[in-house]
Order: C-alpha cells, then sequence, then structure tokens
C-alpha cells in the first residue's frame, strides 16, 4: 500500500474519534478531495483547520464499542512520522 492510500485509509478510520478536544461545536467539513477537516480553537481564541488523521488503525484491544478493534475485519495500515509529513507536504 502506498503513502497516498494509507492516508486515505487513517483519514477515513480518524472520522470515528469523535473527542471534544477540539474545543468547538462547529461541525466537521469534508474538503475538495473527501478528507474530513476539523475546526479547533487555539489558546488566544483564534480558529484553524485540522486534517484530522490517525497515525494507526491496529489496536491490540478488542473494545466492542471501537471501530479499530483488534476483531474487526478491515484494511490495517500504519504512517511513519516520515510518511505522515511526507504526505501532508504532498497533499494538493
Amino acid at each position: 500500500m502506498d503513502k497516498q492510500e494509507k492516508l486515505k485509509l487513517l483519514a477515513r478510520a480518524a472520522q470515528y474519534d469523535l473527542c471534544a478536544a477540539c474545543g468547538t461545536h462547529t461541525v466537521r467539513v469534508r474538503d475538495e478531495i473527501g478528507h474530513w477537516i476539523y475546526p479547533a480553537a487555539l489558546p488566544d481564541g483564534r480558529r484553524v483547520a485540522l486534517l484530522k488523521v490517525l497515525q494507526s488503525n491496529a489496536c491490540e484491544n478488542d473494545c466492542f464499542y471501537c471501530a479499530n478493534r483488534r476483531s474487526r475485519d478491515g484494511a490495517r495500515s500504519e504512517l511513519g512520522p516520515d510518511e505522515l509529513a511526507w504526505s501532508f507536504d504532498h497533499l494538493v
């Protein structure tokens, strides 16, 4: 699986990580190529848009409620730090 395919898979898997850490109640949106973009609030009150992506969707735990649990069928992948940086630099 190449870097772009990994990025698509892990960006799609990140939609299930719906923590409230973004600091805003604004709804996520999709960009023009289908990635989820999340609003985030900085400590000074400014707003920024974040591309949310998992570094890995492989998990050793088997929590029934989790989309990435060990026993769930599906493609598994991970991006190393260099691959993640490369993918971000080459998004557009």
